[in-house]
């Protein structure tokens, strides 16, 4: 009996190295700085590695208002209205819900219905955190190197 308590020990220990059984805590790259167009954003919650999403999740408020941006948030419905005056865009997202609305090409089919996401917006630390995913329908290039998260709008708009 004890041999067999030790080999199932052994054999759980086992499967506990083996990647994708052990649960670890996602790892925030608390280093990691948000840049738009070359100047650092202020954030207060630091982007992380989501590897359900399989990339990195940063949050929208504060890369929206650094592209001029006006951002709401309803609590109640737990939506994320962004306004854009220069050029009267708007987006519209929610917590949990993969759809996202807006006027611009990039989040609207040939058939007026709304784009949808692989991973759904997430709220942490009450800040609502996006992939970068979100951003490839504004057009704009995301990148990450050297402990930074870098946003560039592209010239040409999204089709």
């Amino acid at each position: 009996m004890k041999k067999r308590v030790r080999i199932f020990a052994v054999w759980i220990a086992a499967l506990a190295a083996l990647p994708g059984f052990a649960y670890a805590e996602p790892q925030a790259e608390a280093a990691a700085e948000v840049f738009f167009m070359g100047s650092r954003v202020e954030t207060d919650v630091a982007p992380y590695y989501d590897a359900d999403a399989g990339g990195l999740r940063v949050p929208l408020r504060f890369v929206l208002e650094a592209a001029g941006y006006s951002v709401m948030y309803e609590e109640e419905t737990a939506t994320v209205t962004a306004v854009s005056p220069e050029n009267a865009r708007y987006i519209v997202l929610q917590i949990g819900n993969t759809n996202v609305f807006g006027n611009t090409d990039g989040f609207q089919t040939e058939e007026r219905e709304p784009r949808r996401l692989s991973h759904a917006p997430v709220e942490i630390d009450g800040r609502t955190m996006v992939t970068a995913e979100f951003f490839d329908l504004l057009n704009w290039a995301c990148t990450s190197s050297g402990g930074g998260v870098y946003f560039t709008p592209n010239a040409v708009p999204a089709d």
